[in-house]
């Protein structure tokens, strides 16, 4: 009978220490400092080879693939044409 209390005395206390690091890494998880998502892209490979939506340019400098020139929301410039994307 001892040897069972002790037993459950032991589990009780290792959760009860699971539980305590739990709530220390998400403490420390939301701290600015810690915080890895802000310092991250959310993909790394869309970052590298990303696509600008919008060049401004005052004035039409010739074509440009995957772009049309317009006058829009963002203003003059060329704009991502999203039919060839």
């Amino acid at each position: 009978m001892a040897n069972n209390v002790c037993a459950i005395e032991i589990i009780l206390k290792f959760i009860l220490f699971l539980c305590v690091c739990i709530f220390i890494l998400d403490y420390f998880c939301k701290l600015e400092y810690f915080s890895y998502k802000k310092q991250l892209p959310k993909n790394i490979f869309d970052q590298r080879y990303s696509v600008e939506n919008f060049i401004p340019h005052a004035t039409y400098d010739g074509r440009k693939k995957g772009y049309y020139f317009s006058t829009g929301f963002h203003g003059t410039g060329y704009y991502l044409d999203e039919l060839t994307r």
